[in-house]
């Protein structure tokens, strides 16, 4: 048990904002706020008592009317302003994980100081720290945490209670806020190196029954109806793909987890919860093959009994077939790789992937030959990428579906913020919306002399309907291999399969209804 200081009487209460959607939207997948349960169980090993809301998920049944665009998915805001209120925190902590989320933490700041004005707001995560200023100018934020917050809002808290002066803030490294009508923003605050130094994410605040009861009607991302949980074992990305910012926030600098640190970790859910899957979510978890061949060994030694799954990607040219042999062995059941593009050049000069496409198709195969699910990211849409690559592309997906890979999600190239792909953008006038919606909704918002927009969202189309038919036949030769080897697995697996058929049946009338029928706050 971690070692917690005494109460000291300074609530704290982390808010995940509910999510904003597009009107013909479905409710999003489920997500357990990790960054935020880390948070409460430092400030909580600090003394302070921690509270979290994770609206999404206590509202996830709930989409209701944002604005003239928009429909958001969670907890109403009149509830969370109720939770406040019961709550009575001097401290609330909004994450903005997503851009797409941004509107709605604003709102639940203004809630918060519509309650009470004396309520400190400070805001983070991921958007914050790509665009700090921008955030903590809003009336109704006070401080804004940059980069990983952990030590940050532990230490600018403290400062809070103890009522010090603007000049002591600008102590505080990794921290923005309003100074004489301006916006300070105070140095960078060093990495975390020792990961292990963290107590455990707090999960005893998260609602981890509705997580469960989510994945059920398919609303958590996960192939079988089992207790699920998330899990963090190292940070930084040492690689520089042209599409993404993870560095800007978790730094360039591969920092990992002992692996007896880990398996304390997974050995607790199992115990406390009862878990049955678990998604590993490191960006770069096979960073260090020694590492993850030890986390695997310490598995099948404790004798843990989950399946496992990266379904943030991991790199195939960290991996061999030994490799995937001890994965194999310790439960691992499902890999998605990240190939992007079918055309070398895109991948080397245009996304800066480094990674050999020759040995994508390797590991699909070695996977199949060990008997875990493949399934492979692309994106299309990229400036400078032909209109013949984007083609070659499928041809690319369509050539690992026959080598064993059993799923390729296709997705149009978005310049996020603090992107290099973003700077090029802005640079070279690609931008067709600078609308933030505009750039977080997976549709074309960059043009390219190479192709149209409509000829892209063709493209993807074409993509997703050859994926559709490769998911297809690769379910049904998945059904008879395991009714003729595992009978019990193949009748799970066809459960499973039918499931699916009738959630996307609930989720087409549901953009159906939602057109028609709009239901207000």
């Amino acid at each position: 048990m971690e070692k917690v200081r005494k109460r000291d009487g300074w609530p704290v209460c982390l808010v995940n904002p509910p999510v904003l959607l597009a009107k013909n939207q479905p409710g999003v997948d489920l997500f357990q706020p990790l960054g935020l349960a880390y948070l409460a169980a430092v400030l909580r090993k600090k003394g302070y008592p921690v509270s979290i809301i994770d609206a999404p998920a206590e509202g996830w049944k709930k989409i209701k009317k944002f604005d003239s665009k928009r429909n958001y998915n969670g907890l109403s805001f009149k509830q969370i302003g109720q939770e406040i209120e019961k709550r009575k925190p001097k401290v609330v902590g909004i994450t903005i994980t997503f851009t797409v989320q941004k509107d709605s933490a604003f709102r639940v700041a203004s809630i918060i100081k519509t309650i009470d004005k004396k309520i400190i707001v400070i805001i983070g995560g991921p958007h914050v720290t790509v665009r700090p200023q921008e955030c903590v100018a809003s009336p109704n934020i006070d401080f804004a945490v940059i980069g990983e917050g952990e030590i940050t809002l532990s230490e600018l808290i403290k400062k809070l209670k103890k009522g010090v002066n603007k000049t002591e803030l600008k102590k505080v490294k990794g921290i923005a806020f309003k100074t004489n009508r301006k916006v300070y923003l105070a140095p960078p605050r060093p990495l975390i190196n020792d990961l292990d130094a963290l107590p455990l994410p707090a999960r005893d605040l998260l609602p981890m029954e509705t997580y469960f009861e989510a994945a059920k009607s398919k609303r958590a991302n996960r192939d079988l109806n089992k207790p699920w949980a998330t899990v963090i074992t190292s940070r930084g990305c040492p690689f520089n793909c042209v599409f993404c910012s993870v560095h800007l926030t978790m730094g360039r600098k591969w920092r990992a987890r002992s692996p007896e640190n880990v398996i304390e970790e997974l050995k607790y859910l199992v115990r406390e919860y009862g878990i049955k899957q678990i998604d590993l979510e490191d960006d770069n978890i096979s960073c260090s093959k020694k590492r993850l061949e030890r986390i695997c060994d310490l598995i099948i030694a404790n004798d843990l009994k989950f399946e496992w799954y990266t379904p943030n990607g991991i790199r195939a040219d960290t991996l061999d077939e030994r490799l995937l042999r001890k994965m194999k062995a310790a439960g691992c059941r499902e890999l998605w790789f990240a190939p992007e593009s079918g055309s070398q050049r895109v991948v080397d000069e245009i996304i800066d992937k480094g990674i050999n496409l020759k040995y994508v198709e390797k590991m699909v195969a070695a996977c199949k030959k060990v008997g875990i699910s493949s399934n492979c990211f692309f994106v299309i849409g990229f400036p400078g990428e032909t209109k013949k690559e984007i083609e070659k592309t499928i041809t690319f997906a369509q050539k690992l579906g026959r080598l064993g890979a059993d799923n390729c999600l296709f997705s149009i190239a978005t310049p996020l913020y603090g992107t290099r792909l973003y700077e090029q953008a802005v640079k070279n006038n690609l931008l067709i919306g600078t609308d933030d919606q505009d750039l977080m909704y997976d549709r074309p918002v960059l043009k390219s002399s190479e192709w149209t927009t409509e000829e892209l969202v063709n493209l993807r189309a074409q993509a997703q309907s050859d994926n559709r038919r490769l998911y297809l036949a690769n379910s049904i030769r998945k059904l008879f291999y395991y009714l003729a080897h595992n009978p019990a697995l193949g009748m799970e697996h066809l459960r499973n399969i039918s499931r699916i058929g009738l959630i996307f049946l609930r989720r087409r009338w549901s953009q159906i209804s939602q057109t028609y029928f709009q239901e207000g706050e």
